[in-house]
């Protein structure tokens, strides 16, 4: 610390003090200290003499870049485009946009921050927006009729239930069925169950040419084919092919969110005791009559 130090700008004095060694050290920081005053005020002094705003500002940034590094790296970005106008008085300052400092040397980063900002890149660069698809129920042609099965398992009260609807051209309900499954283990296998259902339920009534939707990929592979059934489905499996030798009938998948009303009576199935059938939409259960109307007349939805 060298607070005692003489405020002196003699050479002899200074000769005097850089004489003795213990203050050489104090003598450099005087010398150092001294020019770095007349480097700033130098530039300052000239701008002031030439009377130019431009200049005057340009020589206080030069200085001040002189004295401390970090102001440098920031004078590209002023252009000092002052154009003075002597009518309104006001000065306009020009400063320039990424561009200029895009043409500045980047600092270099850790490597862990590097390798941590292309993770991020690479997570971004395979992300994918999810557009949302407008589903509908969608009425078959005319003359046809459309079955709409749907099972349900619930793991925590353990039950299981199914259930279906037929419907015309128009959506009017032909009928609609929902019960119980005892001894499901599984939804694909509620789902088995309440396609044979539907399936019986139309033979018994006379129906012989329908079409099926169902909304499992997996029940559909396994009823054409694609897929073997698992060893609980054997049975289920067989009785729908002795029921399908009867009549005439195309399966086809379609998304959950247009095929609600079978979704809503296999929930229902799960909390009645007895198999329920009821042959007029007038009949149906509550928690069916908002999605049924919706579908008779072709409400979309949409499936996110």
């Amino acid at each position: 610390m060298v607070s005692s130090w003489p405020i002196s700008s003699s050479p002899s004095a200074v000769a005097r003090l850089l004489t003795t060694p213990t203050q050489w050290k104090g003598g450099l920081r005087f010398l150092h200290g001294t020019f770095h005053v007349l480097g700033f005020l130098l530039p300052i002094g000239v701008a002031i003499a030439l009377g130019n705003t431009l200049t005057w500002l340009h020589l206080i940034l030069v200085a001040c870049g002189h004295h401390h590094g970090r102001w440098a790296a920031h004078l590209p970005i002023i252009s000092g485009n002052f154009k003075h106008r002597a009518m309104t008085g006001t000065q306009h300052l020009h400063v320039s946009g990424v561009g200029d400092m895009v043409q500045q040397k980047p600092s270099k980063l850790p490597q862990q921050w590097l390798k941590a900002l292309k993770q991020v890149g690479d997570i971004h660069g395979h992300l994918k927006t999810a557009k949302p698809k407008v589903v509908k129920w969608m009425h078959p042609p005319i003359g046809r009729l459309k079955l709409s099965v749907d099972g349900a398992f619930k793991n925590v009260a353990g039950s299981a239930g199914g259930g279906g609807i037929l419907r015309d051209h128009q959506g009017t309900c032909i009928f609609t069925f929902a019960t119980k499954y005892q001894g499901a283990i599984s939804t694909l296998d509620a789902e088995a169950r309440a396609l044979r259902d539907g399936l019986t339920t139309c033979c018994n009534k006379g129906i012989l040419d329908i079409m099926v939707e169902t909304d499992s990929t997996t029940l559909m592979q396994i009823v054409i084919g694609q897929t073997p059934p698992p060893w609980e489905l054997i049975c289920i499996i067989q009785e729908m092919a002795i029921t399908t030798k009867k009549l005439k009938a195309q399966i086809k998948h379609v998304p959950q969110e247009a095929n609600q009303v079978a979704n809503s009576l296999a929930g229902y199935g799960c909390s009645i005791n007895q198999f329920r059938f009821r042959d007029s939409g007038a009949a149906l259960p509550h928690v069916v009559k908002g999605s049924y109307r919706l579908d008779k007349v072709g409400c979309p939805t949409l499936r996110l």
